[in-house]
């Protein structure tokens, strides 16, 4: 089976001074594994991810005094890399944000999704020679 075992987000803090922006790194991880017998190749696979976020601002920045927060998203597609063998492979990569004190992101989340389709056919894993049901019935007879 050919699974994502891990989809996770690490970040990060938001300014706390009243004047200054900061980049704010926003950390993101997806785990692909691969428990079978047999090499997956990167043709075999996408995933699909989508970065949640809020985007919010106080309401003393603009003058209105109006708390409000704005759902935001990215989308993207990973290209698969080979995983051998029952192994895995990381994804990583990272997002800045700026804020300050009256502004920034906030409640980070992921969503992915994997797309597997082997390129590979069942005969290609195991050598049939057409003659299996014939070789059976010998080897019952011994």
């Amino acid at each position: 089976m050919v699974k994502i075992t891990n989809s996770s987000v690490s970040k990060k803090h938001i300014s706390d001074q009243w004047t200054a922006t900061e980049n704010d790194k926003c950390y993101y991880t997806v785990t692909v594994a691969n428990n079978t017998d047999h090499e997956i190749g990167g043709n075999d696979y996408t995933i699909s991810v989508k970065e949640l976020w809020d985007e919010w601002t106080d309401g003393w920045e603009d003058g209105s005094s109006k708390d409000s927060i704005r759902p935001k998203s990215a989308s993207k597609i990973l290209t698969g890399k080979p995983i051998p063998a029952n192994w895995t492979v990381n994804y990583a990569w990272e997002r800045t944000f700026e804020g300050t004190h009256h502004s920034g992101s906030t409640n980070y989340r992921l969503q992915s999704t994997l797309n597997y389709t082997p390129n590979h056919t069942i005969s290609s894993l195991y050598d049939f020679t057409g003659n299996e049901y014939e070789e059976y019935l010998t080897t019952k007879n011994k």
